[in-house]
């Protein structure tokens, strides 16, 4: 979080949809909006999470570009 915060003069996470994916999985889709600290350069950037759990604490955090990608990568199709 460190670097991100170093690189970047602003930076956020926008979350519209939860999938369920398993009873221990969970897919977040969203984007991640960042404005660079030197160039002032801004993009956002399609973002997927896929969220492990173990009973009620997360195991695993995976980051993934695109919602195309975090859906494949959860084994879901764009529709389900």
């Amino acid at each position: 979080m460190a670097e991100i915060d170093e690189q970047f003069e602003d930076w956020h996470l926008t979350i519209a949809e939860f999938r369920d994916v398993a009873d221990d999985r969970l897919l977040v889709l969203g984007a991640v909006h960042f404005r660079g600290r030197s160039s002032g350069a801004e993009f956002d950037q399609p973002m997927g999470w896929l969220v492990d759990f173990e009973g009620e604490r997360v195991s695993a955090l995976h980051n993934i570009v695109g919602h195309d990608a975090a859906i494949e990568a959860a084994g879901l199709t764009a529709n389900s």
